[in-house]
């Protein structure tokens, strides 16, 4: 996968952002799917 920038820290700052908006939105679907399971 090709860094967007040609700067190092500002490619590290956009994999840090995917990754907490991947965690981010694993842990909110997982919560609905708990709320749908136990509702």
């Amino acid at each position: 996968m090709e860094p967007i920038a040609p700067n190092p820290f500002t490619s590290f700052v956009f994999y840090i952002f995917i990754a907490c908006a991947i965690i981010i939105i694993s842990y909110t679907c997982n919560f609905y799917y708990l709320a749908f399971l136990s509702g």
